[in-house]
This record gives structure tokens, sequence and C-alpha cells, in this order.
């Protein structure tokens, strides 16, 4: 019995200790779950300190980064490479001018002697009413007008009419054409098409002066890629330049118009065949293309479109320049970023409020304008002293117009003072019915003598007013619509141009003086300054307002559904981590249960 007892005790005391090892075995469970949880949290808590470092410093990194402006700066904004394609840009706007103005000489009609009984004013409808009107001409110039038999003038003045109204609209239609290939395809490639089609044309209108068909069509491609060309290269030195280097640029290219203006009264007193002044566009415009493919489009309006061109633009500028190149990683990227497939058009003026009024309001300025401008050269051999003489002192007027701006263009408001020369030069054409010209007038009078100087006062301001307008409504638009914007304000104030023919004719037959009419379309013009924004001292719009906004907007829509999806992955993680700790819990508390029942666990049978 005792040793039954005894093993009983003995059997017992096993039993006992069974138990007592099942409890160790739960509480070492219970330890490595809570060292695992332990090192699981030390784990996560040092991934977050890694990330929240990585951030840290990849925010301090960003913020080192350069903006595309600075980039500009570190390779020269105001260096060899801009000082080259500035003389480029003058020759552009100088030989352009050539082109431009050329319907001066190539449309000159004669000068007439009426009897002392009839009126200046009436002069031509009396001449073109008599049998034989080439007998009261006074000069017979060489011009395109006159180069057929019977000339474009009296019974065939439409075809002359219409013939100018078909060379303005081919640069209006130059402008449409133009502002998609710049602002969508690249400034470079814009510039070299059109430029090479002011040359093209100018050959035309040489070989094939005595075809109406062909001249007239020459004379059009011609303008057609000269005005196009001279908006370009306008906004290419908008947009590769900075601070007032690139004000006193913008303003110091209208001189060159008006020098070209000069340039062609020259190749009149040369030679004033019409045919010849055209070669004489034309020959230097072609040297001039060499030069085409020797500059860049601007990396301001490159970074709009693809980072990677600006930078590769950016290094070759250093290059010329010999300043330090940049990095890819030094230029920080644009905060929101546009498709660069997005194609810009005509309907982006009208579709964002920020574009709509300025382009409404900047187009119907210039056409008035251009009206006075335009149909102050065509009238330039019915008033005044001799047509050369006037064109002279006109184009020297001009130059000295677009020269006042330069020394002042950084300390001005673009508004105000584009509205009061217009102002200006809108008293002086209206004083023009004032004065009337005798009849016993010879060609050195008085009163000739004073109408020569006040349309050549009046072409000051009015080219003051223009060439100040035009940095104007270049500085407007936002870099990737400049050329769109520029361009159909531009195309606006070409339909003046191709109306002021008509307009003047109108004026003529109706026995109205036609600077009279001038000057009253010029006080209209002013009355749409008044609803556009001012620009001077206010930063260049790199992208259009409304787009940016709602690219933003999407922007952050797509971030906010990234999250939800990121928390709602981090909640179904989380969910399998607690149910993976439930199992454990409950396989501990089962371990619990078991040796609280005296059972033998799992852990100890084994």
């Amino acid at each position: 019995m005792q040793i039954e007892n005894s093993e009983d005790v003995a059997g017992n005391k096993q039993i006992r200790q069974m138990p007592q090892f099942d409890h160790q075995e739960n509480h070492t469970n219970q330890m490595v779950t809570e060292d695992n949880q332990l090192k699981q949290n030390d784990q996560n808590n040092q991934e977050k300190s890694n990330q929240e470092q990585v951030a840290e410093e990849a925010t301090a990194k960003e913020a080192k980064k350069m903006t595309i402006i600075d980039a500009l700066e570190r390779v020269g904004s105001k260096n060899k490479y801009q000082i080259l394609f500035f003389l480029f840009s003058g020759f552009v706007w100088l030989f352009g001018a050539t082109s431009i103005l050329s319907p001066t000489f190539t449309f000159e009609k004669p000068a007439y002697n009426c009897p002392d009984t009839v009126s200046s004013d009436k002069c031509e409808s009396w001449v073109c009413d008599q049998p034989n009107p080439s007998d009261y001409f006074s000069t017979h110039p060489e011009s395109f007008v006159m180069a057929f038999d019977p000339p474009l003038i009296c019974g065939r003045q439409y075809i002359a009419d219409m013939s100018v109204a078909f060379c303005y609209a081919g640069s209006a239609i130059g402008f449409i054409v133009s502002l998609y290939i710049a602002d969508n395809k690249g400034r470079k490639i814009g510039t070299i098409i059109f430029w090479i089609l002011a040359a093209v044309g100018a050959y035309i209108s040489t070989i094939f002066g005595f075809n109406i068909g062909a001249s007239v069509f020459g004379f059009a491609l011609s303008q057609f890629g000269a005005n196009s060309a001279i908006n370009i290269v306008f906004c290419i030195m908008n947009d590769h330049s900075l601070g007032k280097f690139r004000e006193y640029t913008m303003a110091a290219l209208n001189p060159f118009y008006g020098v070209g203006g000069c340039v062609l009264v020259l190749m009149a007193v040369i030679t004033p065949k019409f045919r010849l002044i055209m070669l004489c566009i034309a020959v230097p415009i072609t040297i001039s293309c060499i030069y085409l493919f020797f500059f860049y489009d601007p990396p301001l309006f490159l970074y709009e479109k693809n980072k990677q061109q600006a930078i590769d633009v950016l290094n070759k500028i250093a290059k010329i320049n010999n300043r330090p190149t940049v990095q890819y990683d030094e230029v920080e990227d644009k905060e929101v970023q546009i498709k660069s497939s997005r194609i810009y058009g005509l309907k982006d003026l009208f579709k964002y409020r920020s574009l709509r009024y300025n382009a409404i309001c900047s187009g119907l300025i210039l056409f008035f304008v251009q009206i006075s401008y335009y149909g102050s050269n065509l009238i330039l051999s019915q008033i005044g002293l001799d047509t050369k003489l006037n064109a002279l002192t006109t184009s020297i007027a001009d130059t000295c117009g677009y020269l006042a701006i330069v020394p002042i263009i950084t300390h001005i408001r673009r508004k105000r003072w584009s509205f009061c020369p217009g102002i200006i030069y809108s008293v002086i054409f209206i004083c023009f019915n004032q004065i009337t010209v005798p009849d016993d007038c010879g060609d050195n009078c008085s009163e000739k003598k004073l109408q020569t100087a006040l349309v050549t006062i009046a072409r000051f301001f009015l080219t003051f007013e223009w060439g100040l307008a035009f940095i104007y409504i270049t500085e407007i638009f936002p870099t990737t619509v400049r050329t769109i914007g520029l361009g159909f304000a531009s195309f606006v104030g070409y339909l003046g141009s191709v109306f002021s023919s008509y307009f003047l004719t109108y004026l003529i037959n109706q026995g109205i003086n036609p600077l009279l009419g001038m000057g009253v379309v010029s006080i209209i013009s002013l009355v749409f300054y008044f609803p556009m924004t001012e620009t001077y001292g206010v930063p260049q719009q790199a992208e259009i307002k409304e787009l940016v906004e709602e690219e933003r907007i999407n922007q952050e829509k797509q971030k906010e559904e990234e999250g939800k999806t990121f928390t709602k992955n981090l909640e179904n993680i989380k969910k399998d981590s607690s149910d993976e700790q439930k199992e454990l819990q409950n396989i501990s508390q089962i371990n619990n249960k078991l040796s609280s029942a005296q059972i033998p666990t799992v852990a100890a049978l084994n």
C-alpha cells in the first residue's frame, strides 16, 4: 500500500508537475508573442522614421532646385546669344517692313493737274470723268498700278483696291496659320517657314510683274511671310531674355521697322520700277535665311512643353555665352504640368475669361490703328509735297516714334502711355479738315508744307502708340498662347489695313477728307484700352490661369483617390495583422483553460 501510496504520491506529484509545465509553456508563448509584437512595432517605427527622413531630404533637395528663370540667368539672359538674336530680329523687322510697306510705291497713283475751279479733294474724281484722264497726269510713277494699259485707276480702281486688300489679307491669313505653328510646333520652325515665304513671294512679284494675278499673289505671299515672321521673332525676344534687357530689346526692335520704311524710300529713289524694288527686298531676306538654322526655341517656351528640351537648349545657349551649364535634376519640375500634347488654338482666347476681353480689345485697338497707319500711307501721294518726300519724312517720324519708347520702356505704364499718344494724333488728323489748299497753290506752297509737317507729327505719335501697344499686347498673354494672342490681335488689325483702301475710296467719293475720317476712327480705338489689364510691373504668366486651376483640381482629385486606395489597402493589412493576433490570443486562452483543467496541452504532450 505504501508503495502504491508512494506510487500514488509519485503519480500525484507527476500529475501536479504537468500543469506546472503547461503553465510555464503558456507563459513562454505569451512572452514570445509580446516580444514579436515589440520587434514588429520597432520595425514599423524604424521604417516610418526612415520614410520621414527620406521625405525631409527630398523636400530639402527640392527646395534647393532652381526655377527655369534661375536656370536662364545662369546660362545668360543678356549675353552673346541674346545680342546676336536681337540683331537678326532687327534685320527681320527692317526688311519685313520694306515688304509690308511696299504698297506705298507698288500701288502709287499719279498726281493730277486740275483746273483752278476744282478743289483738291475732288480733283481725282474730276480727272476720272474726263475722256482721257492721262492728259491730266502730272507724274507717271513706274508702279504696279501704272504698269497696265489702261492703268488701274478710275474705272479700274476697283482692281487696285482689291489687289491692295488681297496683299494685306495675305498678312492676316499668315497670322492665323502662324499662330498654330508657332505655339504648337515651335517658334523656330515657324520663323523658318514664314521668313522663307517672304522671300519667295517677293521673287514671284518680280518675275511675273506684268501679270496681275501672279503679281498680287507674290505681294500677298511676301506679306504673308514677313508679317508672321515679325510677330514670331518678337515673341521669341520676349521669352529668351529677362528683366530690363528684355524690355529694352523689345522696344528697340520697333525702330528697325521705321528704318525699313526709310530703306524702302531709298530703294524707290534708286530704282522707281516696282519689280526692282521687290527684288531689292527679296535678296537680303534670302541671305539672312542662313541665320535661321543657328538659333533655338526659347527655353521659357520649351519648359511649358518639355523640360528636357528646355534643359538641352539652355546648355546650348550656355556654350555660346561661355556660361555654366545646368543639369536636369538641378531645375525644379512644374508645379502643375499641362499635357505637352495639348493643342492650343483660337478657341482658348475666348474660352477662358482671363484671355477673352484682352484678346477682343487688343484686336480692335490694332484694327483702328492700322486703318490710320496704312490709310495715311496710301494717301501720301494726294497730300502735302512729293510722294517720296512725304514717305521719307513719315518714315523718319516712325523711326523717332519707335526710338522714343526705348529709354522709357522700363518706367511707363503700358495702358496710359498707349492711350495718350492716340488722342494727340487723332486730333491732328481731324485738324486736316480745316486746312484748305488754295487753287493757285504750287508744288511747295505753305499749305502743302503744313500738311506734310502735320502728317509727320501725327505719324510720330501714331507709331509711338502702335509700338508700345505691340509690347503691351505681347506681355498680356501667357507664354503658351503668346503667339496665338498676338497673332489674333494682329489678324484683326490687318483686317483694318485691308479695309483701309476701301475706306479711303469711299471717303474720297463722298468728298470727305480721308484724314478726318481716320482721325475719327482713331478716337474710337481708344475706348478699348479701358477693359484691358495693366502689365507694367506684373510678372509674366507662363500658362492660362484657368487651365492651371483645372489641372490642379484634377491632380488633387487624383491624389485624393490614390490616398483613399492606399488607406483601404492599409486597413486590409491591419485587419489581417489583427486576425493573426486574435488567433495567437485564442491559442493562449485555450492553453490557459487546459492548464486550469489539468489537461495536458498540445505543447506538453509533444
